[in-house]
């Protein structure tokens, strides 16, 4: 009896051509509505899956760059959209400083990463460089800078003597907040530290050169260095043969430290001795310099930092072929010098 009913409901079993029509639209529409439900079951587990669960890292600080590579890390490069605020002139162009989800927050690898990233300083009077270091402002006047558009250091440099560090800018023009419309020269006056202060100089000969080089901007002197051979028993390879001012003299506080060497005996076929010499900007004062060195494997180390005024820089150097002596004052880079059998 139940088997007969059952039989009675499917299409090809009614002899009624009306009923049979009726049952296919019937199961037809059925079938539809649960072809419908399911894929929206299905459609809707795979969106609440998404991707895997992370915490959103802290970018704030980051450039942009590193802020990418950073996500990248955590996978969640693949939808970042940036907004650009400027909140205070304080913030660095192109630094992050804040996102959406905010840092700690649990995200997945798939959704949308908002960052939002300072425009910078909107630059349209002239800023206070009075107290900083010569050395910081020409950092961040440097050509790469955006400000060196619209600002530029007048040379030569004034300088005076001045109860305030060394190197300080004690005075400038045009003075904080005149209009900047326009490519505009600031005229500084640095400060050149205290009138008659006086250093004893060191006995630097018979030092290795790296030593010597290490003293004496310990001592907060300049340096330049010549080569030359020795001979007899002042021969010894790689040291420092004499020295002007003398050990014992008492100079001004500044005063550039000339000295002779004697090269090594023996270079390593992998290793090139030679001078580095090169000419820079003249400063009326001694700037905080620094030397950086990146082997034929990309790998960075720093050299020395030292004390210099400018203009013709020297000092010796023995490193592997095909590496790269980089100077700076301050974070700006003032050039790059190629170790090759050629110089």
């Amino acid at each position: 009896m139940i088997v007969e009913k059952l039989l009675s409901f499917v299409p090809g079993n009614s002899n009624d051509p009306e009923k049979r029509t009726y049952l296919v639209v019937l199961y037809s529409f059925l079938a539809m509505i649960f072809l419908v439900v399911f894929l929206s079951v299905t459609f809707f587990f795979i969106f609440m899956k998404g991707g895997e669960s992370v915490k959103m890292p802290d970018l704030s600080g980051m450039k942009l760059m590193d802020a990418m590579i950073e996500l990248q890390k955590k996978k969640l490069d693949a939808k970042v959209k940036l907004k650009i605020y400027n909140p205070s002139n304080s913030e660095e162009r192109g630094i992050v400083i804040g996102s959406d989800p905010v840092p700690g927050e649990n995200t997945k690898t798939d959704s949308i990463i908002f960052l939002k990233i300072s425009r910078g300083e909107i630059l349209n009077r002239v800023p206070n460089y009075v107290g900083k270091l010569l050395s910081d402002v020409e950092a961040e006047l440097s050509p790469e800078n955006e400000k060196s558009t619209l600002l530029r250091i007048k040379r030569p440099i004034i300088a005076a003597y001045c109860d305030k560090p060394m190197g300080t800018i004690i005075g400038q023009k045009p003075d904080l907040n005149s209009p900047l419309t326009k490519l505009t020269e600031l005229e500084f006056i640095v400060s050149k530290g205290s009138e008659g202060q006086k250093i004893r100089v060191r006995d630097y000969t018979g030092l290795e050169y790296d030593l010597a080089i290490n003293r004496i901007s310990k001592a907060g002197l300049p340096f330049s260095f010549k080569i030359r051979r020795g001979t007899g028993e002042n021969n010894k390879s790689g040291v420092v043969l004499s020295q002007t001012p003398g050990a014992g003299e008492v100079v001004p506080m500044g005063t550039m430290i000339e000295l002779d060497i004697n090269p090594p005996g023996e270079v390593p076929d992998n290793m090139v001795f030679n001078l580095l010499e090169k000419k820079i900007d003249e400063w009326p004062v001694n700037l905080k310099m620094r030397a950086e060195v990146i082997n034929p494997t990309g790998e960075k180390r720093p050299l020395f930092s030292f004390y210099h005024p400018g203009g013709e820089i020297s000092f010796p150097y023995m490193l592997e072929k095909n590496s790269l002596i980089i100077v700076y004052v301050s974070d700006h880079e003032v050039f790059r010098y190629p170790v090759t059998n050629d110089n």
